[in-house]
């Protein structure tokens, strides 16, 4: 880890690192923005050149973590098929330069757009300590959601399709970590929620399906997740457009999900309030 942080100081001060932007399309213009993130920058492992290899051997060597693949393919039970057999990985490096940058809530990966699967983040802060910020805050709904402290050596893995996860806004200090991604060869594509039936029970656990679940998040948390796209990006036209999109979709979700499954909503608050058991959920 002490290498790996070194190796990732050398490369910031190589000027390897570019400025993190999101490519969204405006939903009301249709147009395509950039939305950067305040002083968040990245560095991609195999677009490095060979100066760049040099600076950092441990993660030129890195490759395609296979030994980790291999041992998540078989705790998963992920062999012999294309859309969930992790086959190779790619690598992005993180500087976060503080002064309270950090990230929105969000989801790595779509199924129907690329096949990732699996998400390691592993974290080189050797003197974080807590007041410095940038923890991870993981969103497990319709559990509460997990705050994980960024401290040193810690790796953390999740699914790429359904972890929803954002990053807290980190003080002046710097923060590295590093992303592995895993994939497997073939997306698994569009999935369909099961029918919502008659009863609050059948409802409910249709919207907790992977296919509806992603978007009942966003409807149930709303206002945390616009609050996290102020606090991520500069209060430019790119960041009103991307909140118009946000509450734009919150509104289409809503309605769909309102007018589709009453009742499940319904259940699903009560279920919340009173802490009582869901429908088995689906992570991977």
């Amino acid at each position: 880890c002490l290498a790996m942080r070194d190796e990732m100081r050398a490369l910031f001060r190589a000027d390897a690192f570019v400025a993190n932007a999101t490519v969204f399309v405006d939903g009301a213009t249709t147009r395509a923005r950039a939305l950067e993130k305040r002083g968040i920058y990245e560095c991609e492992t195999h677009a490095m050149d060979e100066d760049q290899r040099k600076l950092a051997p441990v993660f030129a060597s890195l490759g395609h973590a296979r030994e980790v693949m291999a041992q998540a393919n078989e705790l998963m039970g992920w062999r012999d098929d294309a859309t969930t057999t992790l086959t190779h990985a790619s690598v992005k490096l993180q500087c976060n330069i503080g002064d309270g940058a950090c990230f929105p809530l969000h989801f790595d990966s779509d199924g129907a757009l690329d096949s990732r699967r699996l998400t390691m983040l592993t974290y080189l802060n050797e003197d974080w300590k807590q007041g410095d910020g940038g923890e991870l805050v993981v969103y497990p709904f319709p559990a509460k959601e997990v705050v994980i402290e960024p401290r040193f050596g810690r790796v953390v893995l999740l699914s790429s399709q359904l972890g929803l996860h954002r990053v807290l806004p980190s003080s002046a200090k710097e923060r590295f970590m590093f992303t592995v991604w895993f994939f497997a060869q073939e997306k698994t594509g569009e999935t369909r929620a099961p029918l919502p039936g008659t009863t609050a029970e059948s409802q409910m656990a249709a919207l907790l399906h992977p296919a509806l679940r992603k978007h009942l998040c966003k409807l149930v948390l709303a206002e945390t997740w616009a609050r996290s796209i102020e606090e991520a990006h500069p209060d430019d036209d790119a960041r009103a457009a991307a909140l118009r999109t946000h509450w734009d979709e919150v509104g289409l979700i809503g309605r769909v999900l309102s007018n589709n499954y009453p009742l499940g909503l319904a259940r699903l608050a009560e279920n919340i309030d009173a802490s009582k058991p869901f429908p088995p959920i689906e992570w991977f």
